[in-house]
């Protein structure tokens, strides 16, 4: 029998608090992204497009070229229960201030999801009737060793970018969102600071592409989006005519757009508006950049790998052996992505993390009209 919650007399300012914040509840499950929502996280907007501006913070990179300033990491792919997640890896990192060694738990705890996959692996085969080591086995098993594959507690680490955009607030037409900035009286439009997070592969897909499409004052390339202004567009047609954040992520286009000399006056302000936040400020607010230390590293991979561990244990208790059987012609390294990659399988699109409200700027706006 579920037990009653004791009665409470709570202050009139706590009773407002709860009324208030219980009024926004949507029943809904949300992850926590920025532990600062002066500083909230980018999320996939739904089949739209949004006119964004990227800071022109910038960094020399050493090859020579100027790149954009960005907290740039390894993070692992983790699952967690039922839920999907990242975790900064720690590999190369020596920090005693956090216990930090160079070594990291989660690139140790792979080779417990490889030993987990040769168990199961066997079990399925065994279950078709097919020698893992038969010629037919690689055609036969081939879906298996992909959906096991996908099932990794913890996978190799992927590179991670987190960097500030400007959204800006558009003009709607027919309740869907345009491209063309929106304007008060005054002729001045508003844009909210958000941190983007994206993994590097999408970003060399889906922003890098476009460098070559921007005109520049001397003919050369960019080698980074500082600066400039992007329209992403996440918009697609669903073929079961309900498109969903995944989709939207997976259908994300970046193009480039020619605002003209008249918006030369805001990014000169958004620019100024977001010199605070670096990537020092982004692993202190941003959950999916923060450093956690080794005893926080330890207890998440204990957490997350005490299923596996679990099903290992059974597995050598029924067959009563003491390491895992040989799984035959099977990838021999950790990196469970490449060998996904390998069976065919196309990699997860990339879902970036989630917008607040747009708020009034603060800060001194340009009084002047600009061309749309």
């Amino acid at each position: 029998m579920l037990k009653r919650p004791a009665p409470k007399q709570l202050s009139a300012e706590a009773q407002a608090i709860i009324t208030q914040s219980s009024a926004s509840q949507t029943g809904k499950t949300q992850k926590v992204r920025s532990y600062d929502p002066e500083y909230p996280v980018f999320e996939v907007p739904v089949c739209q497009k949004i006119l964004v501006y990227i800071p022109n913070h910038t960094i020399q990179n050493p090859d020579g070229t100027i790149g954009l300033r960005m907290d740039k990491f390894a993070a692992h792919p983790v699952i967690d229960g039922r839920s999907f997640g990242d975790v900064r890896c720690a590999n190369g990192v020596v920090l005693d201030e956090l216990k930090l060694d160079g070594t990291c738990p989660l690139c140790d705890a792979i080779s417990e999801n490889w030993e987990l996959y040769n168990y199961e692996y066997q079990g399925v085969a065994k279950s078709k009737g097919i020698d893992i080591n038969s010629p037919e086995a690689d055609d036969a098993l081939k879906q298996d060793r992909i959906d096991l594959l996908k099932n990794f507690a913890i996978k190799q680490a992927e590179v991670w970018y987190t960097f500030p955009i400007v959204v800006i607030e558009c003009e709607e037409k027919d309740g869907q969102l345009t491209v063309i900035p929106k304007k008060n009286a005054q002729g001045q439009i508003t844009g909210k600071p958000m941190w983007y997070s994206i993994r590097e592969r999408t970003f060399l897909d889906k922003w890098v592409s476009g460098y070559d499409s921007i005109d520049t004052a001397d003919g050369s390339t960019p080698t980074s989006p500082a600066g400039l202004w992007a329209i992403l567009n996440f918009t697609y047609t669903p073929k079961n005519g309900n498109p969903d954040k995944m989709g939207s992520a997976r259908a994300l286009t970046v193009s480039y757009k020619n605002m003209g000399e008249a918006y030369n006056q805001w990014a000169s302000y958004f620019d100024k508006m977001t010199e605070g936040w670096t990537p020092a400020k982004a692993q202190e607010v941003v959950v999916l950049d923060v450093v956690r230390d080794m005893d926080e590293l330890r207890e998440v991979t204990d957490s997350i790998m005490k299923p596996v561990r679990e099903k290992i244990a059974m597995h050598k208790l029924g067959q009563g052996i003491a390491s895992a059987p040989n799984a035959g012609a099977l990838p021999t390294n950790n990196d469970a992505e490449a060998a996904l990659a390998g069976f065919g399988a196309q990699p997860v699109g990339e879902i970036p993390a989630a917008p607040a409200e747009p708020t009034n700027l603060v800060g001194e706006m340009p009084n002047v009209g600009v061309e749309s």
